[in-house]
């Protein structure tokens, strides 16, 4: 994938919505413009953490992007264990696994019948070795959302030199995955290629078509691309970097990509991710065993990926062996082990709630509640949008925070454009609980407060605009942690 730097990105995605972004009079309900996701989009929105695994002939050659000339017998995983990958993944706490089956190489992980170029010519298992079969099986056994990336630059039928019976014979490869492994809930593609602006001559329409026939529960994204430029869609968006970063300001509707453009040039919905791989590389190198990400940058890449309204797609690449290596599984637990100790104590939960307004239905009390089906939602035509939460007092006498979770309830649109968190320790004196939010909440908004502090006895969020001036804001929840702090 190709890279863009931070400031470029906060520029390209501020200038993609400015133009939707306003602060005079509200817009009423009948006359609201804001993109809705679809329920596939909502599902995986809501996962949060998604756990990538790059697999393939390069885990055996050392390279990242293979040559496609590569002798299929290398491919030698003699200890698979897909569920160890699986097992280590759902103790995490991760919600979904994407499978890379084909990278840049041309190499397949399950026995694709239109070349010979896959894991069906390795010696392995007696040339009956199929790992997408395996990875299912292993999904399915332990509750986990499977996945598969399948990447449209293919080194090996085509590599540098274009040929346009290509996409016919993508499209039966992609048709022969998505027929043949159960159901799956996201298919992502990937725009990289060493030829620039070769992108668009693939058929992404029909790409599109065979996912939606075949698996109407799956998202269609990924991608990467020149310059950055391609974000793929039509389901999900790329945040245009491999760190794992995203801007402070993420709205999950957009300018449609250049894939699935959007007849009338409107925005669409299609939320982003972050993805990043636990090591330097995406595929596995021994040298690299030493090189994992530490706990505190997996904690800041989590904050500035989820806790900025984007899922994080973590790569954690298995060995020769097949296996995770013993010490990319411990980091993984880690990590999942801290935010659960983070999430286990809500301190806004039993707080008394008032509101500026509410619509029927929809009272301020849900803000406290963990359902992800209620929600606080202004009256049409409030101006003051407010939340005002007034803590248990035996939490204000004996609590620390550090953590502030807000999050909007998605099935109305993303609306919130600022906002401001305030505290007060009798409701007529305020000053910033949060310094800095100007800026959107989107699925989940996490703050990282400078210091620890008190559970004060009030905390208020204001909304201070909205997108295109609209009325009736949401929030679904409003969250007091905290989280144990870890140095570098």
């Amino acid at each position: 994938m190709a890279m863009a730097t931070s400031w470029v990105m906060d520029i390209l995605l501020l200038v993609s919505v400015s133009v939707w972004i306003t602060h005079a009079g509200l817009v009423t309900a009948e006359d609201d413009p804001i993109p809705r996701p679809s329920a596939r989009q909502l599902d995986w929105q809501r996962k949060e953490l998604i756990m990538f695994l790059h697999f393939g002939v390069n885990t055996y050659t050392n390279r990242e992007w293979g040559l496609g000339n590569e002798n299929p017998n290398i491919f030698q995983p003699v200890d698979l264990n897909t569920t160890q990958w699986v097992e280590t993944a759902k103790q995490a706490g991760f919600k979904e696994m994407i499978l890379v089956v084909k990278h840049h190489d041309g190499f397949f992980l399950y026995p694709n019948p239109y070349t010979n170029h896959t894991v069906q010519y390795s010696s392995w298992r007696n040339y009956k070795g199929d790992v997408a079969a395996d990875f299912v099986k292993s999904c399915e056994l332990l509750g986990m959302d499977p996945a598969f990336y399948l990447s449209p630059w293919d080194r090996n039928y085509y590599n540098m030199t274009w040929k346009p019976s290509y996409n016919g014979f993508y499209e039966k490869t992609e048709e022969w995955l998505v027929t043949h492994y159960g159901q799956f809930y996201e298919l992502w593609w990937d725009g990289a290629n060493a030829v620039p602006n070769r992108t668009h001559l693939y058929e992404w329409d029909k790409f599109l078509d065979i996912l939606r026939t075949h698996q109407p529960n799956a998202v269609g994204g990924g991608c990467g691309g020149t310059g950055g430029v391609y974000d793929c869609g039509p389901d999900t968006a790329w945040i245009k970097n491999e760190n794992g970063l995203a801007p402070d300001t993420v709205w999950s509707w957009h300018a449609a990509s250049v894939e699935f453009p959007d007849p009338d040039n409107k925005p669409v919905y299609g939320p982003y991710f972050c993805d990043v791989s636990i090591r330097p590389g995406w595929f596995y190198h021994e040298s690299q065993d030493n090189q994992l990400k530490t706990l505190a940058q997996l904690l800041n890449i989590y904050f500035s990926s989820v806790g900025r309204n984007c899922n994080l797609q973590l790569n954690v690449p298995p060995n020769k062996k097949g296996l995770l290596e013993d010490g990319d599984v411990q980091r993984v637990l880690e990590f999942g082990a801290y935010l659960e100790k983070m999430y286990a104590d809500d301190f806004a939960a039993g707080a008394t709630v008032t509101t500026s307004s509410a619509a029927a239905g929809h009272d301020g009390k849900f803000v406290v509640d963990p359902d992800v089906d209620t929600y606080w939602q202004a009256a049409s035509g409030d101006k003051e949008m407010t939340v005002t939460l007034k803590l248990a007092p035996h939490l204000v006498s004996s609590s620390m925070i550090n953590v502030v979770m807000l999050q909007e309830y998605l099935p109305e649109g993303q609306r919130i454009a600022t906002h401001e968190v305030m505290m007060s320790a009798d409701g007529s004196t305020w000053k910033p609980l949060v310094s800095d939010t100007t800026t959107t909440v989107g699925h989940k908004r996490l703050y990282r407060l400078a210091h620890d502090t008190p559970a004060p006895v009030m905390v208020r969020v204001q909304v201070t605009g909205t997108a295109f001036n609209v009325s009736s804001p949401t929030f679904s929840r409003i969250g007091l942690f905290y989280a144990v702090p870890i140095s570098e």
